[in-house]
């Protein structure tokens, strides 16, 4: 866990350094934290899609948009 938590801020600090790089306004520290929960909420969903992938819980995209316009035909 110790290793886990090393890693995550080591991940926070590289992130910090980009984010003091960058030109124009500064991020307030709030910000900052703000944008990396939204940066780690994003990465953990492209994981999950990646392993709804390999896990085979996803369909093709065609199939899902026929079974969308089939019932969008058949509402009153």
């Amino acid at each position: 866990m110790a290793t886990d938590t090393r890693s995550e801020l080591q991940d926070f600090q590289a992130f910090l350094v980009r984010q003091l790089a960058k030109e124009g306004p500064m991020p307030s520290p709030e910000e900052c934290v703000a944008l990396w929960r939204e940066r780690c909420e994003v990465l953990a969903a492209v994981r999950e899609g990646l392993e709804d992938v390999a896990a085979g819980r996803v369909r093709p995209y065609e199939e899902v948009i026929e079974e969308l316009r089939a019932l969008h035909r058949s509402a009153p």
